[in-house]
Formats: structure tokens, sequence, C-alpha cells
């Protein structure tokens, strides 16, 4: 048999040799222990740098979208009285295709249809649309306000009517039904009117 001879070790030599094993493992356990701190520290430091950059990309997030917004208020506002005069230009263009006549009718047998309450009314009209008032008060009928009289009166500017009732007085010539109708879309527009 070749090998080497099993050999008794001393008191001394087996108790340092414990001890080194101790120490061996201690040095282990504490290579360990390093080990899982640096590993726990690694991963603290990590979080924090996300959380760092998560706070600082919504925040950047937050500016991007206050001046995306403040970008399209602007926009916004300046559109809203080209918009505004769109509207009116439209409404005027459309109505000045219709025959005159026949416009004025329809917005005052319109606006007499929503004014059926109204009682003892009297119609002053100008001599350029009494007819077509007349002919809308005839077509109202039961559908709209009690009609006492239609009266042409020289001295109303041409285009107007005025209906007085027991419930007070309105305009009923298309001009004045028109701007009424528009006032939504003007009021804060210089523009609108031109």
């Amino acid at each position: 048999m070749t090998g080497t001879v099993p050999r008794i070790l001393k008191r001394d030599q087996l108790d340092g040799l414990r001890r080194a094993e101790a120490m061996l493992r201690e040095a282990e356990a504490q290579s360990q222990d390093t080990r899982s701190a640096a590993a726990a520290e690694a991963r603290a430091l990590l979080e924090q740098a996300q959380r760092r950059a998560l706070k600082e990309s919504a925040r950047t997030a937050s500016r991007l979208i206050a001046r995306a917004e403040e970008t399209a208020r602007a926009r916004l506002d300046g559109l809203e009285p080209e918009i505004a005069r769109l509207v009116a230009l439209t409404v005027r263009r459309i109505l000045g295709d219709i025959e005159p006549e026949a416009a004025t009718r329809a917005a005052a047998l319109n606006a007499l249809r929503q004014l059926r309450e109204h009682r003892q009314g009297r119609i002053f009209a100008a001599p350029d649309i009494a007819a077509p008032i007349a002919a809308a008060v005839d077509a109202a009928g039961p559908a709209g306000p009690e009609i006492l009289s239609v009266a042409t009166d020289p001295a109303l500017d041409p285009g107007r009517a005025l209906m007085i009732s027991d419930r007070g007085s309105t305009e009923l010539g298309l001009a004045a039904l028109t701007e009424q109708a528009l006032r939504p879309w003007t009021e804060g527009s210089d523009e609108a009117g031109a």
C-alpha cells in the first residue's frame, strides 16, 4: 500500500487546527454577510436611483403636459373669435341667399311659435316687411301667440317689426332675430359683426 501513514496529532496541534477551522468558518460567514449587505445596498441604491429617475420623469412630463395644455388653450382662444366670425358670416350668407320676404316670414313664424303664451299681442311692422309678418301670424295660427292686430308703422326702420303683448315687447324683424340668434357666437368678437 502506498500512501501516507495516518498521523496522530498532538493536542496543541489539534487545538490549533480547530481554531483555524473556526476562523475559516467565521471568515466565510463574514464574507457571506458582507456579500449580502453589499447586494442589499446595491438594491437600495438601484431603487433610490429608479425613484429619483421616476420623480424627475414625472416632473418633466408634468411640465411638458402643462406647456402643451397652455399652447392648446392659446390656440383655442385664438380660434374662438375666428370661429364666431365664420359662423356669423355663414349664417348671414345663408340668409342672404334666401329670398328676403320668405326669410322674414320664416324667422317671424319661428319667433311667434316660441311666444305662444303671449296674449293680446299687437304687431307694428315697417312697410317693407308688413306682408311677411302678417303671413307668419296667419301661419302660426293657434300654435302662436294671441295677436289682435298687425299694423304697418312707417316710423319703424326698414326690416323692423315689434310685438307688444301682455308679457312685454320683442323684435320680430329678421335682422334683429338674426343678431339675437348670433349673439352667443359674436359676444366678445370684434370681427363677428364685420
